[in-house]
C-alpha cells in the first residue's frame, strides 16, 4: 500500500484531462495511483482512501447571531441596520454604514447574553465584509465584561479584507481564562479609512483541536498522480491541514502475499 503525506490548502474546482472536479495532486516524487478507494467515505482507521488532519471545531457557542441590529452603543456617523439579502448564516446580517466623518477609535457595541463564559474556548469566529479593501488592524473586535466595551478584556485585530468579499475570520482568544462573563461585543473603527459599509454575521466562540476527517474520493486518473474529492476543502475552516492518502501503486501486485 502506497501512501503520501503532504500539506493541503483550499481545494476548489479545477480541470484535469478535460474533467472539472475537486482535484488534488500528489506531491512530486509520489508513486502514481493504480487504484484508490472510491466506494464512499472510509473510516479514519481503515488505512485506505484520503484522510485530512486539521484543526477542527470540537465545540462552539454562538455569541451573537447578527439577526438583530446592534444598538447597545451606536457612535456618531454610524448607521446600523439589518440586511436580509446580503448575509452568510441565518436570515440576515448586521449592516454598518460608516460615514466619512467617523472618528478613528470609536466602537459600535452590542449586548450579548449576560455572563457569556468563554474559558473553555480557544478562538473567536465570524464573517465580515467591507465595501473597501482594508489592512490588518483597521477594524478590531472587542469582548468585554463591562457595558459598552468600556474596558475590553479581548481586543482582536481583524485581518486585511478584500473589498466586497465575505471573509470568514478565526482569531485566537488572547486571555480565554479571563473571559468568564462577557456581556458586550464591539466593532472598533480603529483607523480612519474613510466612508465604507461593513457587514457582520455569526459571531461564535469555538474550541479547536486537531481531528482526522475521512474524505470521499470521487475519481482518479489511473497511473497518474491526480485524484478528485467529492467536495471542496475550505482552508478557512481547515487550518494547518495535512492530507494522508493511501492507495495502490502500479508496482504493487495485490494478488501476491507478503
Amino acid at each position: 500500500m502506497a501512501f503520501a503525506l503532504f500539506p493541503i490548502g483550499a481545494v476548489g474546482l479545477s480541470t484535469v484531462e478535460g474533467v472539472s472536479a475537486y482535484w488534488v495532486r500528489l506531491p512530486t516524487g509520489s508513486k502514481p495511483i493504480r487504484d484508490i478507494y472510491t466506494a464512499g467515505v472510509p473510516a479514519a482507521t481503515d488505512g485506505k482512501g484520503a484522510v485530512m488532519m486539521a484543526l477542527g471545531v470540537l465545540d462552539s457557542l454562538v455569541i451573537d447571531d447578527c439577526e438583530d441590529a446592534w444598538d447597545e452603543d451606536v457612535p456618531a456617523n454610524f448607521t446600523v441596520s439589518l440586511d436580509t439579502t446580503d448575509k452568510v448564516v441565518g436570515t440576515s446580517s448586521v449592516k454598518v454604514d460608516i460615514a466619512a466623518a467617523a472618528t478613528a477609535g470609536t466602537i459600535l457595541c452590542e449586548v450579548v447574553a449576560p455572563g457569556t463564559a468563554l474559558p473553555k474556548f480557544t478562538h473567536l469566529e465570524f464573517w465580515i465584509k467591507c465595501s473597501i479593501a482594508t489592512t490588518a488592524g483597521d477594524f478590531k473586535i472587542h469582548l468585554d465584561d463591562t457595558a459598552k466595551c468600556a474596558g475590553a478584556i479581548e481586543v482582536l485585530n481583524v485581518p486585511a479584507l478584500v473589498a466586497n468579499t465575505w471573509t470568514h475570520v478565526r482569531l485566537a482568544l488572547a486571555t480565554p481564562q479571563l473571559d468568564s462573563a462577557i456581556i458586550s461585543l464591539g466593532l472598533e473603527y480603529d483607523v480612519d479609512i474613510g466612508a465604507c459599509t461593513v457587514h457582520l454575521d455569526d459571531f461564535r466562540a469555538v474550541r479547536l483541536a486537531t481531528v482526522a476527517t475521512p474524505l470521499q474520493v470521487s475519481q482518479f486518473v489511473q497511473d497518474d498522480v491526480y485524484f478528485a474529492l467529492s467536495e471542496a476543502v475550505d482552508s478557512a475552516y481547515h487550518q494547518n491541514a495535512l492530507m494522508l492518502v493511501y492507495y495502490t501503486s502500479p508496482d504493487e501486485d495485490p494478488t501476491c502475499s507478503n
